[in-house]
């Protein structure tokens, strides 16, 4: 606790010390991608000369779909779990908030990510077959229709460079980011809404998720290069 007390009181008196920092270039605009995660807009505040934060919205679609999901394969071995994620990564919003700390041209940072990939479709065959659980409480698996909806909870590291061009409003920069998974939420439902509420399906979505999580958080480090496109407000 002491500690804690010791940082924020050392963080007011560096904030304290930047008052003197310059009131231009303190709201940036910003459009890039991340390779080969996402296509993203941003918005940064930079209240003072070292210290920045960001929020960023982007985009999970062709052709990172495709890639993203090569990536996970070479943290997995059984094809199984790529077959069972495979359409929940056609497409996903990403949501970034991210401190970053200035030093000249360079900075790094920390970020948290929420990664929601598409509800979709899902096989109970393979669901079945690989967590080994039983189906039956829901009803005829003929007709049986099962969709499944992830959220990933990334944390990772930033490192960046910016590059001003000829023109005072307007930069660009090159970032390495690299995060891991630290948690997930993956909920199911299926044509059988009257049975989804049942107690036996609930237990059955809840070991589900569990599994999940379990094997998300063992294959999901996820590395960028990123390349942005900066307007400085």
């Amino acid at each position: 606790m002491k500690n804690f007390i010791y940082t924020i009181i050392l963080l007011i008196i560096y904030i304290l010390s930047n008052k003197a920092y310059s009131q231009d270039n303190k709201h940036f605009l910003k459009i890039g991608i991340d390779f080969p995660l996402q296509y993203k807009v941003g918005y940064e505040y930079k209240p003072v000369r070292n210290f920045s934060a960001e929020l960023q919205f982007g985009l999970l679609t062709k052709p990172y779909d495709n890639i993203i999901l090569k990536v996970i394969e070479g943290f997995v071995i059984d094809d199984e779990f790529i077959e069972i994620i495979d359409e929940s990564f056609k497409f996903g919003g990403i949501f970034t908030i991210q401190p970053k700390f200035h030093f000249r041209k360079s900075y790094t940072g920390i970020f948290g990510q929420l990664i929601c990939l598409n509800a979709s479709n899902t096989s109970t065959e393979l669901l079945s077959s690989y967590f080994n659980k039983d189906f039956s409480i829901l009803g005829n698996m003929q007709s049986l229709e099962l969709t499944l909806q992830s959220n990933l909870y990334q944390l990772g590291l930033l490192y960046g460079r910016s590059f001003q061009l000829n023109n005072p409003h307007f930069s660009f920069a090159l970032e390495f980011g690299v995060s891991m998974n630290i948690n997930s939420k993956n909920s199911f439902s299926s044509n059988r809404p009257y049975l989804d509420q049942t107690k036996p399906a609930k237990q059955l979505y809840s070991e589900l998720d569990d599994e999940l999580s379990m094997l998300f958080k063992q294959c999901v480090f996820i590395s960028t290069v990123n390349l942005i496109f900066i307007y400085n407000i």
